[in-house]
Parts: structure tokens; sequence; C-alpha cells
């Protein structure tokens, strides 16, 4: 395929630093697999390797795929003089260069993310029990009790998000949790990065009473290694002599030290990204700016992929709108700063992807009373769309995860199949990390310490067990002699937690009952009792393939064998089945409704997209705007979110100590970059939906339109054949 002018332009790079910034449906993935295949050809890698670093599994094989189909075309072996890994397959693969050097084992155990996320979990209970005096000055004095119990809950999720980010930020900066204490006790006794110091301790004791490293660690360590060891970064650095980085604007500054130690000063390093696409920053330790400062730098050049195939001329409007607004016109400086003014332009004449014809009334906004209303309105729109053009693809984004399960319902209700795809939350894990605690516990079912964890993952990801007393005795519990009624004592052991726990229990007790007779049969087992559907069922069964691969060589070997190797071989399997899992081989199904976070939607694209609840709450553009506080609590600690970042940025200097900001002001950025990627994912047909009402305390509560909404209104109503409806 002949590259577009702009596509030629970056393939012609020979070497040094160079900085791409692509617009959405720009062909970058084909460019960089491109420009890696041309590399190779060129023989300039010699003696080393082209290093792709990308960030997630899935990806890693569509960039394997795409440069060997490219080499092949070339007339080179479609395996060789190349290199895909995420970024943390990287981090590890330098860790164990030299693992003495970190005092950890090789292979370094890698504590996976569902165990990340419980282990936090119970370490913020724990910090709560301690400090139950400090946080009652949390809490409003009038909350009824009904009240109070909801928003004990609900805060201690807020700060369970606040504590895992914190720890991240910790590690990012190389704070041992000594230092974080001492650096942190210049900030308000209140300050919540103060408190997530505390908590630090508890957490890397915990790692180190384990011996284990979570992802945080192998990137640390891997920093730190190339840092100290210039034989060993000179040794890498003639392994991998070009390095290519790709959706370089969700990379964390450790990371991005990484690959420039890598890279050497003068050597050979292209990072591709989108700036108006960094939407992890306010919940990952992503730099948001990170990539534009990068592409500023005097010794980077810079090149723009802005030429795009995959939206009609409308849509492209749209975005184009979006981001000359937000630059331009937007009240408020944190909206000012949160695109870059880089426009999309439909792709040149006889180009073989050319941009898809504008559908009638391809263009529109759509206006609700109520909530309720909108989900209702775009249900009915969205069931009628596929019935009326059974071949094209469409989903709804909207804002949350319980909004995505609230929409698919009333889809469903149309008589329309349903997809969800929703953001996966901390606590959410993989295949692997919710199959693992069943299989432990039903090879060991003796060993109450094997029970609490099993029983969360089978209740669900807001589940957690609390710790297993210690006169516990499951097979009591399970099949007690002296009771005719099992899980009797469910209460006594797990308290409230209890209700939540039981329909786990009793699954747990039915496999318990009729227990499988291969050892790697527990592994189906097991995923039928946490209702694995879909691509996690698929996960589930590939892996109890290689179970039977594994077993065949040890015909002596148990549920238990098979459970230490599903722990000790983690990293392995999760590469194994993560392409499964991960969105970005996802091809969308037409005569079917995607209900998709807008999170979830990046990376992906439908001919025919809504966007729900276009408001200034969910998209603000002022900070006044942009405050998620929860009502329940008292001034400085109602966004917890906010607070925190702000408490951070005021550490490490970025900010004035005492407020919460700094913080809202990278909400409103991030939220209108957000909004920017949900437009960006439509082909030919796109609905911006918004209502005007809440309730609250009994009354209808004006909503406003997100301002941005009200800047694209004008271009909607003079573009022909599109329209506003009410």
């Amino acid at each position: 395929m002949t590259p577009r002018p702009d596509q030629a332009a970056v393939l012609g790079y020979e070497g040094g630093y160079l900085a791409v910034s692509a617009v959405p449906g720009a062909g970058k993935t084909h460019v960089l697999a491109r420009l890696a295949a041309n590399l190779i050809a060129s023989g300039r890698p010699a003696p080393g390797q082209v290093l792709v670093v990308t960030y997630t599994n899935a990806a890693v094989g569509n960039f394997r795929a795409r440069i060997g189909r490219f080499l092949t075309e070339l007339r080179l072996p479609p395996g060789e003089g190349y290199d895909v890994r995420t970024l943390h397959s990287l981090a590890l693969a330098i860790v164990r260069e030299r693992p003495e050097r970190l005092g950890v084992p090789d292979p370094p155990p890698v504590l996976g993310d569902m165990q990340r996320d419980r282990l936090v979990a119970r370490i913020t209970r724990q910090w709560l029990r301690h400090h139950a005096a400090r946080c009652e000055g949390v809490f409003r004095e009038d909350l009824r009790p009904q009240v109070r119990a909801r928003a004990e809950e609900d805060w201690e999720k807020a700060l369970r998000r606040v504590f895992a980010a914190m720890f991240s930020r910790f590690k990012a900066q190389g704070l041992e949790p000594a230092e974080a204490d001492r650096l942190t006790r210049s900030l308000p006794a209140g300050s919540l990065v103060r408190w997530a110091a505390e908590a630090y301790h508890l957490y890397e004791r915990e790692l180190a009473g384990q011996n284990l490293l979570d992802y945080d660690d192998l990137v640390r360590g891997a920093r730190a290694l190339l840092a100290e060891d210039p034989d060993l970064a000179r040794r890498l650095r003639r392994r991998w002599t070009f390095i290519l980085e790709d959706e370089a604007q969700d990379s964390t500054p450790a990371q991005e030290a990484i690959l420039e130690a890598l890279a050497g000063p003068g050597g050979n390093l292209v990072r591709v990204g989108d700036p108006n696409q960094a939407i992890m920053g306010t919940f990952t330790a992503a730099d948001p700016n990170g990539f534009r400062r990068f592409c500023a730098r005097s010794d980077v050049r810079h090149r723009t992929l802005v030429h795009a195939g995959r939206s009609s001329v409308q849509v492209i409007a749209a975005a184009n709108r979006l981001v000359a607004w937000a630059t331009e016109e937007a009240p408020d400086p944190a909206a000012r700063s949160a695109l870059v003014r880089q426009e999309i332009r439909p792709v040149p004449p006889g180009d073989p992807q050319p941009n898809p014809a504008a559908a009638p009334r391809g263009l529109q906004i759509v206006e609700s009373r109520t909530l309720d209303d909108e989900l209702r309105r775009l249900a009915r729109w969205a069931a009628r769309g596929v019935r009326e053009a059974p071949g094209e693809t469409l989903a709804v984004l909207l804002p949350t995860n319980e909004l995505v399960q609230a929409f698919a319902r009333r889809v469903r209700e149309e008589g329309v199949r349903a997809v969800e795809l929703r953001r996966a939350e901390p606590e959410d894990g993989d295949v692997l990390d919710r199959l693992t605690p069943v299989v432990e516990f039903l090879a060991r079912p003796d060993d109450p310490a094997l029970l609490g964890p099993a029983l969360a993952a089978l209740a669900g990801p807001a589940a957690v067990a609390p710790a297993a007393p210690p006169d516990l005795r499951p097979e009591e519990l399970f099949f007690p002699l002296e009771s005719p009624r099992p899980l009797h004592d469910l209460r006594a052991f797990y308290g409230d937690a209890a209700e939540v726990l039981r329909p786990a229990a009793e699954r747990l007790r039915a496999l318990l009952a009729d227990p499988p007779g291969r050892p790697d049969a527990w592994l189906l087992a097991a995923a039928r009792a946490l209702g694995l559907e879909g691509a996690d069922a698929a996960a589930a069964h590939l892996l109890a393939a290689r179970a039977a691969v594994w077993l065949e060589e040890r015909p002596l070997a148990g549920p238990g064998d098979v459970a230490r190797w599903l722990r000790e071989s983690g990293e392995e399997l999760r590469r194994l089945v993560a392409p499964l899992r991960d969105r970005r081989g996802f091809a969308a199904e037409p005569g079917v409704v995607y209900a998709v976070t807008a999170h979830s939607a990046k990376g992906l694209e439908w001919d025919a997209v809504a966007v729900a609840c276009v408001t200034e709450h969910h998209y603000p553009a002022t900070v006044d705007a942009a405050s998620r506080e929860r009502w329940y609590l008292r001034e400085g600690f109602a966004d917890p979110e906010a607070a925190a970042l702000a408490g951070w940025q005021a550490l490490t200097g970025d900010a004035p100590a005492g407020g919460s900001r700094t913080g809202r002001e990278e909400f409103v950025a991030e939220r209108l970059r957000l909004l920017y990627v949900a437009i960006t994912r439509a082909r030919r047909r796109l609905v911006l939906s918004y209502h005007t009402t809440r309730r609250q305390g009994g009354r209808d509560v004006p909503v406003r339109p997100s301002p941005a909404l009200e800047a694209l209104r004008s271009l909607v109503e003079a573009m022909p054949g599109a329209g506003a409806t009410r």
C-alpha cells in the first residue's frame, strides 16, 4: 500500500529521537509496524534488533503479525530482527538480567492485579481500624445511622482507590516507606497523601513477608538497574538498537525513563502517541503531559499523522470543533490546556481507505428530560438502528459501569442483543487471578486461610472476605455432622459479609460435594462456579488445556500441584490468555448493541455511536463544575481523588498545599479528552445525548449540558443533514 504523505515522512526515519503525534484513525499501528520492517530490511539495527514496546499482550500479538507480514512482503524471514514486548514484560526482562542486584529470586514472584487489589483492600480496612478516631472527622455529623453505614462503605472504597494510586506514585518516585513518611510530614495532618504514606508501610511489609513484587516494583527495579549498572545498559543497547513505543501518551515518568536509558544519548527512539487521547492520568501514575514535553524537546524531531480515514467529514468536523473550542474559547484555563490544537484531516482523494460517506442525520444532539428518559430513548434508538441497518455496527458510550449495566438491560427489554464492555475496575482482576484462589482452596479444603480468598473470588469484585478466624474448620462449615443446615455458621465467622458471601459458599460446597476427576478439570469447574462467559470462559478453557499438557509429563500430580503451577507460572499464563480478553483485537459484530464505558471505547470504532450523559457533571469544562464531591463528607474530604492529587502535586512542587483545585483541573482536562475519544469512535453516525433534570431530595433539580456540547450545537444546527432533537 502506498503511504500517505504524512505516513511517508515517518517511514523515512533512519535514526535518532523522534516523536510522532497521530490523530485518531491515522493508522499509527500500521505505520509503526511498517517502520520496524523497513528498518530491519535496511540492516541498520544490526547487530541488534528493533524493540517494539506497547501496553497490552494482545497488541504484542498484533504487532508481531503485522511486522511478520511486512517482512514476508520484503522477502525476509517473518520472525527475525525484532522483539515485541509490553512495558511490564520489558521491565521483567531487565530485572532478570541482574536479579541479585535487587535481592530478588529469578524469576521474580510478581503479584497479580487482582491479588494486589485485594491486598490494598485489606490494608485499607486495617488502616481504618487503627485510625477510627481520626476518620470520625471525615463524615458530616448529621448523618442518619442507615445513611452513615452506606457512607462508611463508600468512603472505604474511595480511600482504597486513593491508597492504590498513591502507592504507585510513591514507587514511581523511588520512595521507600520511611522516605514517603518523612516526605509527607510536611503536609497537613488530615492529608490523604500522608495517610497513604502510613498505609504504604503496611503494604510493603505484606509484600516483603510473602517475598512478592508488584508491577510497580518491576518498573522501579528496571529503572534502577539501568541507572546504576552502565555495563548492563550498554549490553542491552547492543541487543535492542532501535526502540519504537506505541501509545506513548499513557507512559508514566518511570516508564519513559526506562526507554530513554535503553536508547541512551544519541540513540534511536521513536515514540508514537496522541496527546489528545491521554485519559489515564487521574487514576494511574501516567503523566498526561509527558508525551507533550517529549514532542517539544529540542533534541527530538517531531512528525504528525493528521490524515484519518476512519470517520465521515461530519464526525471529523465535530472532533475538530471540540478541539478548537477547548483551546481557544473554553471559559477555564484547565479546559484550554486540555487538548492540543491538532486538526484531523480527511484522507487525500484516491486513498485506499477513503472516509466513509456521512449517513442521513449523521450528526445529532438529543435532549431528554431525565436520565431514565435518556437511557430509554437511546435504547429505542439503538434497537431501531440494528433493525434498520443490520449490516452496521453500533455502540452507546456511557460514563460509568453502573450506567452500562442499566442501559444494557433496557436494550434487552427492546428485544435486541446487548454486549457490555465495561472499564476494568481495580477489583475486577483477570481470569487467572479469579481462578487461582478457587483452585487453591479446592486442592486444600481443610485450610481456613484459603477459604476467604476463594469466597471473595466467587462472590465478585465488590466482595471482600475477612480473614478466616483461627478456629474455623471448613469441613464443619460445609458438611456439619451435628446440624442438618450446611453453612449455618457462616455469619458467626464472617459477620455482616456472610449474606454477600453465602451464594459463593453454596457454589463452593457444590464443588466439594462433587469434585471433578482429573486435576485439570478443576479449572473448568472453577470457571463454571465463577460464571465466566465469552472471552473469560475461553481463557479458562485455554488454561485447562495448557494444564492438561503440563500434567501429561507429571502423571502423579494432583490439584495442589495445579494450584502451585497457576501461581508460579502467572506471568507466562497471563501472556497466553490476554489476547482473548484484550480489546485491541476486538471486531464489532453487526446486529448487536454495544454498551460501553467511554474509557473502554478507546482503540475501538463503530459505524454508529451515541455518547450519553454529555452533561456538565460528566464532562465539565470549569473547575467549579468538576467536583466529584460526596455530600456525606466534610469539606476537604468530599472529593477524595482530587484532594489526594492536589496533595501529591503540592508534595512534588507542582501546586500549593491545602486545596483540591489542581486535582479538579486535571479532572476537567481529562474529561474533555475523554469526550474527544468518544466522538472519534464513530464512523458514519454520531449522536450526542444529555438530560436536563435529576431527582434530588424528592424534587427535580436542573442539570446543564456540558459547555463543550453547547459549542458543538451551532455546528450541528448549521450542518446539512444533521440536527438537534428534543
